[in-house]
Parts: structure tokens; sequence; C-alpha cells
């Protein structure tokens, strides 16, 4: 089994990426969700049990929102300082990652008006109608047209997650003392 993910040195200095920083935080949830389901066994003990005590447990949860949250503003930071490059610019990293959701949210509405044929898949009858008597609804973009905007609104979104991506892998050396570093990013043994 793999151990911490270690940290590069780069000039003498401790440095770190994106990656190592999410998977950093995602050691201390772990952390804190064995933690936290500890907890109300140990608020009931039979004489002479060896469980730890409620607030030795708690002090193991407040520590571990601790380091997630020194190590989430250590990854704002970073993102902050990396710069990724798109297409048409260049942007931070906390940018893209902002950017990402309403990109993949454009890409899968855009993908569903393309295949979308005016029928509930439950229905027999077409759902757009506003009475039995009336005129139906018609597209008001074509299958192939949203089809278009499909493939260049993914586009857009692949190139958001292969920027994040690329800048995830930058080194930087955060200002963080070495002993801060070391236990933030669980190397002490």
């Amino acid at each position: 089994m793999a151990g911490p993910s270690v940290p590069f040195i780069r000039e003498g200095k401790l440095t770190v990426t994106g990656y190592q920083l999410r998977e950093a935080i995602n050691r201390w949830k772990l952390k804190l969700t064995t933690a936290t389901s500890q907890f109300k066994g140990s608020l009931w003990t039979f004489e002479n049990d060896t469980t730890r005590k409620p607030g030795e447990i708690l002090k193991d949860v407040s520590d571990c929102h601790d380091a997630i949250g020194r190590l989430k503003e250590v990854q704002q930071w970073y993102n902050h300082q990396v710069k990724v490059q798109l297409p048409d610019e260049e942007i931070t990293l906390a940018l893209a990652v902002q950017l990402l959701p309403g990109a993949g949210q454009v890409e899968k509405m855009w993908r569903e008006a393309a295949t979308d044929t005016g029928r509930d898949r439950y229905s027999y009858g077409r759902e757009n109608a506003r009475s039995k008597d009336s005129e139906y609804a018609k597209r008001a973009i074509s299958q192939e047209a949203a089809a278009k905007e499909a493939t260049r609104a993914a586009h857009w979104a692949s190139s958001l997650r292969n920027a994040i991506a690329k800048g995830n892998t930058v080194e930087i050396i955060p200002d963080l003392p070495e002993k801060e570093y070391t236990a933030l990013f669980d190397l002490e043994e």
C-alpha cells in the first residue's frame, strides 16, 4: 500500500502540486470520518474499557477540521498562483476550476437538446400541444444545430478540464514553515 504522497524538493525547499493538495485533503477527510464515527461509541463505556475518551476523539475531529481548512487555504493560494492556457487566453487555475461546472452544464444541456424528440418516453402523444385541437410546438433549433452547439460546448469544457489537469501538476513552493508543511501533509511518522 502506498504511503502519503511525497513532496518534491526544489532548491532545498519543499514544493507542492495541486494533486498533492487534493490527496492530502482527502486523507484528512478520511481521518475526520473515522474520528466522527468513533465518537458516539465513546459516550458509553464498560468498567476497565480501554476505548478512547470522547474528549480525545473530539480533539482529533478539531485537528482534522483545522488541517483541512489550512490545506484548502493553501489550495486556494495555489490555484491563484498557477496560470493555465486555454485556446484563446491564459487564466488562473482558480478561474478555470470555477468555470468548469458551468461549461459542463451547458455541454449537457446542448447534448440533451440535440437528442430531444419532443416526446416523453412514458407517453404516446406529443407533449408540446396547447390543447387537443391546437397546433403543436415546433423545435426552436434543429437537432443538427443543437448537435453542433453540443460539440462546441464539449470542446470548451474539455479545454477547461485539460487546463486544470495540467495546472494541477505545476510545482510551487508554498509559503509554509517546514514543520507545518510536514504536519499538514501527514509526513510525520
